[in-house]
C-alpha cells in the first residue's frame, strides 16, 4: 500500500513538473515573440503596429506565467514606447504610470536586476518624476550595472537628457557613466558629439570630465 501511495504521489509530482514545463514553455514563445517585434536600437521607436502585436503576445506570457519577472520587465518595457508614440496625454500618462507598475513588480523579485533600474528611470524620466524614487533608480541601476555596456550606455543617454533637473551626485554619476562609455567605445566622441550639441550639453560635461584622450576627441573637436 505504502508503495503504491509513492509512485502515486510521483505521478502527481512528475505531471505537475510537465504542467509548469509546458506553460513557461509557451510563455516563453510569446515573449520571444514579442521581444522580437520591438527589437530596435535603443533610442529609437517601432512602428505602433508592432508594438500592438508585441502588446498582445505579452498579455498571453502574463496570462501563462504572471509573477515572471522577464514578461514583467518586457510589458513595462512595451508600455514605456506605447506612452512615447501616444499622442494623447492623458493615455500617455496612465501607460507610463503602469509601465513603472510592472517593472516595480518585477523589481520585488529581483531587486538587484539593473535592467530593471533602468527601465524604471526610463518610464519617471517620461513622468517628469525627477525624485527620491528617480534617483534611487539611477543610482542602482549604475552600481548594478557598472560592467554592462548597455546599462552605462542607457544612463549616459538618460543623464544628459535630464541633466537640468538631476541632482549634483546624480551628474557625477553621469559624468563617471561618460567616461566609462567614452573610454570603452560604447559610444565614440565623433558619434556622440551631436547628441550632447542637441541637448546643449557639450560645455558641461566636457567641463566635468577629467582629462583623458577621449575626452579631447569629443571637447576639442
Amino acid at each position: 500500500m505504502h508503495r503504491v501511495a509513492v509512485r502515486f504521489s510521483l505521478v502527481i509530482l512528475f505531471g505537475c513538473a510537465a504542467y509548469l514545463s509546458g506553460k513557461y514553455s509557451f510563455a516563453n514563445t510569446y515573449v520571444q515573440s514579442a521581444l522580437q517585434a520591438i527589437s530596435v536600437n535603443r533610442g529609437d521607436t517601432p512602428p505602433i503596429e508592432q508594438i500592438e502585436f508585441a502588446r498582445v503576445q505579452i498579455y498571453k506570457a502574463l496570462s501563462l506565467t504572471p509573477k515572471d519577472p522577464d514578461s514583467l520587465d518586457l510589458a513595462g518595457r512595451i508600455w514605456y514606447l506605447e506612452a512615447i508614440s501616444s499622442t494623447d496625454e492623458f493615455r500617455k500618462e496612465e501607460q507610463l504610470k503602469q509601465a513603472k507598475e510592472f517593472h516595480s513588480e518585477a523589481l520585488n523579485t529581483r531587486i538587484y536586476w539593473p535592467y530593471s533600474h533602468v527601465n524604471m528611470v526610463y518610464a519617471k524620466s517620461a513622468l517628469g518624476e525627477f525624485d527620491t524614487e528617480y534617483a534611487n533608480h539611477f543610482e542602482l541601476a549604475y552600481q548594478l550595472g557598472f560592467d554592462d555596456r548597455s546599462v552605462i550606455r542607457d544612463l549616459l543617454y538618460l543623464g544628459i537628457n535630464d541633466w537640468n533637473q538631476q541632482s549634483r551626485q546624480l551628474r557625477e554619476i553621469t559624468t563617471a557613466a561618460a567616461q566609462r562609455a567614452l573610454q570603452q567605445r560604447i559610444v565614440s566622441p565623433r558619434g556622440f558629439r551631436p547628441y550632447l550639441e542637441s541637448q546643449n550639453q557639450l560645455f558641461r560635461l566636457c567641463a566635468q570630465l577629467p582629462q583623458f584622450q577621449e575626452k579631447v576627441e569629443l571637447c576639442n573637436s
